[in-house]
């Protein structure tokens, strides 16, 4: 295989422990496209959970990893070797055999 795309949908509630319980619901729907040679992801992500919608747009490359949320780009070199980058691309994408 030398990409993919997928689109899915998360839903789950979460009990945050502290002093007191706390009760989260966290709703996602996160958009991906992974690219194998040279390695690199695109990623597209509504958070509806919190404090209203959020989106999020990230590139994932071998040099470093990408974001925008709330209209401001940030970026994360990865450090020393191109693992980090594969290690969060394998992540996020659930994918165990890229």
């Amino acid at each position: 295989m030398k990409s993919f795309g997928m689109d899915s949908q998360v839903s789950q509630n979460m009990t945050i422990k502290g002093e007191t319980a706390k009760q989260q619901k966290v709703e996602m729907a996160p958009k991906s496209e992974l690219i194998k040679e040279p390695l690199q992801m695109h990623q597209i992500e509504v958070d509806t959970s919190g404090q209203g919608v959020q989106n999020v747009e990230q590139y994932i490359t071998d040099s470093g990893i990408y974001s925008q949320t709330g209209g401001r780009w940030l970026s994360t070199e990865c450090q020393g070797s191109t693992d980090a980058c594969y290690e969060i691309m394998r992540i996020v994408t659930g994918c165990y055999q890229l």
